[in-house]
């Protein structure tokens, strides 16, 4: 069962923001902006903008502060594009959906997932 803490997490940060590449928003190709990072660039209405590792990262801040492990999965889309996500417990909050979702509702081939605790290395999925 979905927890009202994951849900507000993934409220907090989805409505505030919008999808913006990294090309746009930062003049290169790929770009990892820290939350603090992310937050201190938003808009003066308060939107915050980014791709889908920066909401991932607001996502896991959002997570952190409610003390619910989380961590980031890549994935590749059906298009074959990469895409991140974090994941908690199985959930999955995503840029690209509107509600959290599980792991296996997504069309989503699964790669590597990171561990709970900064610099904890990537596995693969298997």
């Amino acid at each position: 069962m979905l927890s009202a803490n994951i849900e507000s997490a993934f409220r907090n940060v989805h409505e505030r923001f919008h999808y913006v590449s990294d090309q746009k928003k930062w003049g290169r190709s790929e770009y990892w902006a820290g939350p603090k990072e992310s937050i201190a660039a938003a808009d003066t209405d308060g939107i915050i903008t980014g791709d889908c590792e920066d909401f991932a990262l607001l996502c896991r801040e959002e997570l952190n502060k409610l003390g619910v492990p989380n961590r980031l999965a890549l994935c590749a889309i059906p298009s074959g594009e990469f895409h991140i996500v974090c994941e908690t417990n199985g959930w999955i909050l995503d840029c690209r959906y509107k509600s959290v979702m599980t792991a296996n509702e997504l069309p989503y081939r699964w790669i590597s997932i990171s561990g709970y605790e900064a610099g904890e290395p990537w596995r693969e999925i298997v």
